[in-house]
């Protein structure tokens, strides 16, 4: 189902749940700073983004953006998380099989996003069809 800003809060503490742990370890100053992170997404004027419900509560959850490009619209998932209790049990593949329907209705073609190698996420996404693009780089400067 597409993502409504009533969810923020469960989302916002599903997301610290999966990325606090290994082997993100990520450290964030607070809850509040994590939230304001995820209600910065539905800030862009093409946010788009979807979540995964079972027994009544989020399980997972996609965040992104609509975005044009030489093939026409692309969906780019910035934020993609699935609760710990349930990963491994086709949570997500489920997921990404409903945005590529979802989408594919909303005359987009793609869905991209960026992930480690390193990070079991990788092997995730090529399991589930996802290849990476000759001759594209992901290139950050920090400043």
């Amino acid at each position: 189902m597409e993502f409504s800003t009533t969810m923020i809060d469960e989302c916002t503490d599903l997301f610290l749940s999966v990325f606090t742990r290994e082997p993100w370890n990520d450290q964030w100053a607070s809850r509040q700073e994590a939230k304001n992170y995820l209600q910065s997404h539905y800030a862009f004027n093409s946010f788009l983004g979807y979540v995964a419900v079972y027994d009544g509560r989020i399980v997972g959850v996609a965040l992104g953006f609509v975005k044009p490009w030489q093939r026409g619209l692309e969906y780019y998932i910035n934020e993609f998380f699935v609760d710990t209790a349930v990963q491994g049990q086709g949570v997500g593949t489920l997921l990404l099989k409903q945005i590529a329907a979802a989408i594919k209705g909303k005359n987009m073609n793609a869905i991209v996003l960026t992930t480690q190698k390193a990070f079991p996420a990788y092997g995730f996404y090529v399991k589930n069809g996802f290849t990476e693009i000759p001759g594209e780089v992901f290139l950050g400067m920090s400043v």
